[in-house]
């Protein structure tokens, strides 16, 4: 949105800077006229003067719209970043929040490992919440009209991204529950199977009677 009006005041400074050669040559020219003519040289001093008082005030009303187009520009990246990570937090947590508890242990590595990725992209995000922080506190620092908003607005962030670190270290610890839970559960499993063919083979009252008759025959 700012796009535009940034590049008219770029060609403002460069027709600015086209005119300061022109003030440089016009005090040399009434120099050269003050010793010709001493007798103007009071009033060419005074108009000079004029020209002077006129040039730095061009130069300060420029040096002023800068600043706040620099500060305009900062506020609206501010806002449009604290936008993308507020939208990417939320939905990084309805994704951490969607994966269900898994049945058996293959699925709850598996469910494990993929929360492990969700870190990597929220860590992956670092650098872009400490650049939207830093601008923040910049604008806040050169006390910008906006700063209640933007004060408000970090603080909005730093609560998001601490809910969603807080979100992602409860399910880490529920899923490696569950991985112990299905471990447990497989053992226990493989040893009702192991018991039940004991007990099948203690079962057997056989204990070679019958062979024994089959011998005696």
């Amino acid at each position: 949105l700012l796009l535009p009006f940034q590049r008219k005041h770029e060609g403002l400074e460069r027709d600015l800077a086209a005119l300061e050669g022109r003030v440089e040559a016009l005090n040399s020219e009434a120099a050269k006229l003050s010793a010709v003519h001493p007798v103007h040289a009071e009033a060419i001093a005074e108009k000079l003067e004029d020209v002077g008082n006129q040039w730095r005030q061009l130069q300060e009303k420029a040096a002023d719209r800068k600043a706040r187009l620099d500060e305009s520009f900062l506020l609206q990246r501010f806002l449009a970043d604290f936008r993308d990570l507020f939208n990417w937090v939320n939905e990084m947590k309805a994704t951490i929040a969607a994966d269900e508890v898994a049945k058996d242990v293959s699925g709850a590595e598996a469910l494990l490992e993929r929360h492990g990725e969700h870190r990597g992209e929220i860590d992956a995000r670092e650098d872009s919440f400490q650049s939207c922080s830093d601008a923040g506190e910049e604008l806040l620092t050169i006390g910008h009209p906006a700063s209640d908003e933007i004060r408000e607005k970090l603080t909005v962030l730093a609560n998001e991204k601490r809910g969603l670190m807080s979100l992602w270290e409860e399910r880490r610890f529920l899923y490696e529950q569950c991985i112990d839970l299905q471990l447990f559960y497989r053992d226990k499993e493989q040893a009702d199977t192991w018991m039940a063919k004991q007990e099948a083979f203690l079962s057997n009252t056989d204990l070679g009677r019958s062979q024994g008759r089959m011998v005696g025959h």
